[in-house]
């Protein structure tokens, strides 16, 4: 059976102590300790699960309540847990089919079958306690948009769980956020037109949209009135920047893809035209999936789209 813990845990409301703002250093160091905590499990080889987990954890809704959700994860045996995580994806998935896509790498561990499934759980425990304990969950938490996107969460995390052979290869680095905030109060030295669109081509997990948001709050706008169009060729940095997307509060006008814009300029047009195809196939899903009752139907939803999401992963790999 399905935990009830996760999206729905902060359902009811409950009195909040104050969130303290998030710093650059904090993060650095919970990517550096999700980073050790990983190493030391026989999935080492895999940053896309604990990138995963991180990403789920930071999509959670608490609502300035991060001390409700720490006390439903305490409370969750590891199975259940790692249903609820499967669970906060498929809530974004309802939510933002036109991003699945783009965060399907991110969901595709989740359909695999293995022999080591304690094992497996017992690792993604040990990567959700750290993130609680280092703070996770009031960096991500806040209703406040602008809080909630003070920092990059995941661009750390991916960062840290690179090998430096493997940044090198990719060419992939944090880039370091003064050096956003630059270049966003340059591009914006007053607030741009409603409607304009921003496009970046090796957008990586998407930090200098993020000061570029940040930015368009700070002179009075909402990021919501703009169109924001991302592309990376690495499958990851292209997953957390979808992530980011609904965690920053970007809107609805965002499209995420993941290529080469260089080699396919149409890339990023091809994933805007597919947003209506999207939208359909997750309501063809849910009426499907609605002939189910309760628990039954809320699992059956949970498998077919994880399953799904993991075979387009699949073929992007390929």
């Amino acid at each position: 059976m399905a935990t009830p813990g996760l999206v729905g845990a902060v359902a009811r409301p409950t009195p909040a102590r104050p969130l303290r703002p998030a710093r650059h250093d904090d993060v650095r160091r919970l990517a550096e300790a999700v980073a050790e905590a990983w190493r030391s499990t026989p999935y080492r080889s895999r940053p896309d699960i604990p990138l995963s987990i991180v990403a789920s954890l930071a999509l959670i809704p608490s609502k300035d309540c991060p001390d409700e959700i720490a006390r439903t994860i305490a409370g969750s045996c590891d199975t259940h847990l790692l249903r609820g995580l499967r669970e906060v994806w498929v809530h974004h998935w309802v939510q933002r089919p036109e991003l699945a896509p783009a965060f399907g790498p991110l969901m595709a561990w989740l359909a695999e079958d293995g022999p080591d499934a304690e094992d497996l759980a017992r690792s993604v425990r040990k990567v959700v306690d750290v993130c609680v304990r280092y703070g996770l969950l009031e960096m991500t938490g806040s209703s406040d948009a602008y809080r909630r996107s003070q920092v990059d969460v995941l661009s750390w995390t991916l960062t840290e769980l690179r090998s430096p052979g493997a940044r090198r290869l990719l060419g992939e680095f944090h880039t370091p956020p003064s050096v956003t905030q630059l270049i966003a109060s340059m591009t914006a030295d007053g607030l741009p037109p409603a409607g304009e669109r921003f496009l970046e081509p090796s957008g990586g997990s998407g930090g200098l949209f993020r000061a570029l948001a940040q930015r368009i709050r700070e002179l009075g706008g909402d990021p919501a009135d703009y169109g924001w169009v991302l592309v990376d060729i690495d499958a990851l940095a292209a997953a957390a920047a979808a992530v980011n997307a609904i965690v920053w509060d970007l809107g609805r006008r965002v499209v995420i893809a993941c290529g080469d814009m260089l080699a396919d300029p149409e890339v990023a047009q091809r994933a805007l035209e597919a947003h209506r195809e999207l939208r359909a196939e997750r309501d063809t899903l849910l009426f499907g999936v609605a002939t189910f009752e309760g628990v039954r139907g809320a699992g059956e939803l949970v498998d077919r789209v994880t399953a799904d999401l993991a075979a387009r992963a699949q073929v992007r790999r390929r």
